[in-house]
């Protein structure tokens, strides 16, 4: 017997200690009423034979009392010395010490005159819960050899008459038709329960051990998994934890069963980390300091039920140590490698540059053209530098480095002017530039002007690349509503696949459909456009459609509202402020 079905089986010896009391309770209540009633009428009940000048059924009562009381205490202070043969004993007493109880109160009660013989189904419903279809059988042959020796045994005068009346023609005890059909009826109706309730119980017992499998199943599943699991009730009691979860987060203590509101002060302290997260599914990182430092990510999911209703949560905590270190020795590589290759490649731009120019000679247009080639390559990959480097900044958290009031429309009309060449070759290939400047002054942002221009300039570049016809527009106005600038750049070229755009902003992701096209590029230009918003405290987002256009929008939060745009009583506050 494991120590589950132990405790399972202590607890319903409780329940049945208590089932016990309350039947007590009921009983003395009973006989009091009986007891006033008596003395108030002419009751046709007869009196209960006495011993010492007390009535046998309050020497029954005590007996129970106290056989109830020894039970109370052992279950209280013993239980976890409790063996398995203590439980086969305790089994053993339940039953058959209430059925020694209950045929007292049946033989004093009356016999099968009174109503006293219902007591014996007691027993039998307590084998019920605690006894196999054998031992529920061998209780039910107990109860009815016992009715049968004491209606019997008083046919024949071998144990004295208990009458329940004392009215003579209610003397049912002295028929022996009478007395063989009780019995019959008796054990009809015993061997029924028997049967029945053994069926019922065995049902029960058979549920359960299925449930006991499917649920050792999967506890035995998440302990074996590789990442750690906490398992949380819609209580608020943590069901389960598995070991990989303890040893992440160096729990020696039992914290299942405990309640992660009213016993959080209680838990370690990482366990406590863990719970102060938010309860989502987006995953979070957590470092874990002592005994050694871990990056753990962690991610809440919601538990159903059959009924698709939520009983739970269950916590996954995954250890990206090594990927972190793998990520920051890449990062450092990236960042090395990139500073190394900006000198010999600025050196390679200048140099071409100088000779293009006819800095060095005269050139022949045939070896311009070669060397404008190179010198285009070389400014593929200085860009490709210069985004790596940007990228390693990104991830080192280093990126912003200034931040001031400025308004975003001169940022963008600097943007114009210095991309005038590309504007231009646009125009050339049958691409319409626009510019949608605000209709009313826009308010300041605090920014890094020179990363937010990078943002720009990357929507407007990919724009035009990715544009054979029609038009580019850029524009910006003021969200009252978020009290955010809005700068968006709208496009109608190849646009993006429905499938694609969860994954747009990730580094290094290009869509298939401008993989296919004869465009530069290298998949960094999004990622860091969506990091420079997220560090200025706006966002980014996309509207698209494949083959009609994309739609980029860049939010920045603004600094204070414009003026025309403020309700009329907040001015009045404002200026009452002022002066």
């Amino acid at each position: 017997m494991d120590q589950q079905q132990k405790e399972k089986l202590i607890k319903i010896h409780v329940e049945i200690v208590i089932a016990r009391w309350i039947w007590i309770f009921i009983g003395s209540f009973r006989g009091e009423i009986m007891k006033w009633l008596k003395t108030r009428a002419a009751s046709p009940i007869s009196s209960v034979a006495e011993i010492g000048g007390f009535s046998v059924m309050l020497y029954l009562g005590i007996f129970q009392i106290l056989f109830n009381i020894g039970l109370t205490i052992y279950l209280k202070f013993f239980k976890k010395k409790i063996t398995d043969r203590g439980i086969k004993i305790l089994n053993f007493i339940q039953v058959y010490v209430d059925l020694v109880a209950f045929t007292g109160f049946f033989y004093y009660g009356g016999g099968m005159e009174g109503p006293g013989e219902n007591m014996l189904f007691i027993p039998l419903i307590i084998s019920l819960v605690l006894y196999s279809q054998l031992g529920i059988s061998l209780v039910a042959i107990s109860g009815i050899a016992i009715y049968s020796l004491v209606v019997l045994g008083e046919y024949y005068n071998i144990i004295p008459k208990e009458h329940a009346y004392t009215i003579t023609g209610s003397h049912l005890s002295e028929n022996l038709f009478i007395v063989l059909y009780r019995i019959t009826s008796f054990a009809m109706s015993y061997i029924g329960a028997a049967i029945f309730g053994s069926l019922a119980s065995k049902t029960i017992k058979i549920s359960e051990k299925e449930v006991l499998f499917e649920k050792d199943k999967t506890t035995s599943m998440i302990s074996n998994l590789v990442d750690g699991v906490i398992m949380i009730s819609g209580d608020n009691i943590i069901s389960s934890i598995n070991n990989r979860a303890k040893e992440y987060l160096s729990i020696s203590d039992d914290v299942e069963g405990k309640n992660i509101k009213t016993d959080f002060e209680k838990f370690p302290t990482n366990l406590q980390k863990v719970f102060r997260m938010p309860s989502n599914r987006e995953r979070k990182d957590l470092v874990v300091e002592k005994p050694n430092k871990l990056v753990l990510e962690l991610s809440t999911i919601p538990v159903y039920n059959m009924q698709n209703k939520v009983f739970g949560s269950m916590k996954i905590i995954h250890d990206i140590t090594r990927e972190k270190e793998v990520d920051r020795l890449k990062t450092e590589f990236i960042s090395v490698a990139s500073h190394q290759l900006r000198t010999p490649l600025s050196a390679i731009k200048w140099t071409l540059q100088m000779l293009i120019e006819g800095d060095m000679g005269t050139l022949n247009e045939e070896q311009k053209k070669f060397l404008s080639k190179g010198y285009d390559s070389n400014e593929q990959m200085i860009r490709l530098v210069n985004d790596l480097l940007n990228v390693s900044r990104i991830e080192e958290g280093r990126f912003l480095f200034k931040l001031e009031k400025v308004n975003l429309q001169t940022v963008i009309e600097k943007i114009i002017r210095s991309e005038a060449i590309l504007i231009e070759q646009a125009k050339e290939k049958g691409v319409e530039f626009k510019y949608a400047p605000p209709e009313q002054a826009v308010p300041s942002s605090s920014i890094d002007a020179e990363k937010l221009q990078i943002a720009i300039t990357n929507l407007l570049e990919n724009a035009i690349n990715y544009t054979q016809k029609g038009y580019v527009k850029i524009s910006l106005w003021y969200d009252d509503k978020e009290r955010q600038n809005v700068i968006s750049v709208e496009d109608t070229g190849v646009g993006v696949p429905e499938k694609e755009k969860d994954r747009l902003f990730a580094k290094f992701f290009r869509a298939t459909n401008v993989r296919k096209m004869q465009t530069d590029g290298n998949g960094l230009g999004l990622f860091i456009i969506k990091n420079i918003a997220e560090k200025h405290g706006g966002k980014v987002w996309l509207e698209s459609e494949e083959g009609k256009g994309t739609t980029f929008y860049l939010a920045i939060p603004a600094d204070e509202r414009p003026f025309a745009l403020i309700p009329s009583e907040e001015k009045m506050e404002s200026f009452i402020e002022g002066m």
